[in-house]
């Protein structure tokens, strides 16, 4: 998980979650790639 510019923030195992975590934090998940 990145912030908005991009500094590291976590990492997560797998894709569920680190969406959960995302959400939990009052932030909108998205995918790149």
């Amino acid at each position: 998980m990145h912030a908005a510019d991009g500094t590291p923030m976590a990492i997560a195992s797998n894709a569920t979650l680190a969406a959960a975590a995302i959400i939990q934090n009052d932030m909108m998940p998205s995918l790149v790639h």
